[in-house]
């Protein structure tokens, strides 16, 4: 619908569970740029094209609200820290998370409100050997931050794409979306550094989202994407000034053993 090349539903038999719908084969986007390095660039400019589409859809959707973000941050120190690491957090912890939390609700409340697939990464990208481009997982599809979906696709948890190559797309989309009057307002760096903003967030709840999958779910696997996850975190901690004592304390008590192995 609207242009967004999601699965086509043919049948529905609710008492079996049976779905029919169009199939976009078994390339994700993932395997396609590990296999074709030289292209990647080329490749994530077509994904962000979509993803120009996709966000510009309208229809009514649940608000990626303020209580929202905040119960997904909050996976990071009960999942991650607490549980997988088992960090006892002291009082010197809580202002400092406060602050940050605070950094970036703000920062995602104040972007223009768009369509938010939520899961826009190289898992659930499809590239079908036809041609063209195929997505998946639209269910927990919001009204969010214009950089959230750009974040799930340039900051992949399962893939990491060259700083420049983030830079270059996240300006073409800017680009992209000048006819915003709040996108017009900021400068290329402004621009970035929200993107940067909310993917703290978002790398934030993955830490504690796979945390969980590992010690709630059984799914170990997940426990392999954390340190990409952390690094992530870490870099952009380094990089904001406002984020400084909260990167000052990752330094001190997790990004020497990110895995807790040493535990």
């Amino acid at each position: 619908a609207a242009g967004v090349p999601a699965p086509e539903f043919f049948a529905v038999d609710l008492e079996t569970g049976f779905l029919a719908l169009s199939d976009f084969g078994d390339r994700q986007l993932l395997g396609v740029v590990q296999d074709e390095p030289e292209a990647v660039l080329s490749i994530l400019s077509e994904v962000t094209g979509l993803l120009n589409t996709v966000a510009r859809v309208d229809c009514t959707l649940p608000v990626y609200s303020e209580s929202m973000l905040r119960a997904e941050m909050d996976l990071f120190p009960t999942w991650y820290l607490t549980r997988l690491l088992g960090l006892t957090l002291t009082d010197a912890f809580w202002p400092v998370w406060q602050d940050v939390c605070d950094r970036l609700v703000a920062s995602a409340l104040a972007e223009p409100q768009v369509f938010v697939h939520r899961d826009f990464h190289s898992r659930n990208i499809m590239v079908p050997s036809k041609g063209g481009l195929g997505l998946l997982d639209f269910q927990d599809a919001v009204r969010g931050p214009l950089s959230y979906d750009l974040v799930s696709l340039l900051k992949d948890c399962y893939i990491e794409y060259e700083p420049w190559i983030q830079q270059e797309l996240v300006e073409d989309y800017r680009q992209a979306w000048l006819s915003d009057p709040q996108v017009q307002a900021m400068t290329p760096i402004a621009f970035f550094q929200t993107f940067e903003r909310m993917g703290l967030q978002r790398h934030l709840k993955c830490a504690g989202i796979f945390s969980r999958l590992c010690l709630r779910d059984g799914k170990s696997r997940y426990l392999n994407d954390i340190p990409m996850v952390m690094k992530y975190v870490a870099t952009v901690c380094q990089s904001q000034p406002e984020f400084r004592d909260f990167f000052q304390w990752l330094q001190a008590f997790v990004l020497p053993d990110p895995m807790g192995r040493s535990a």
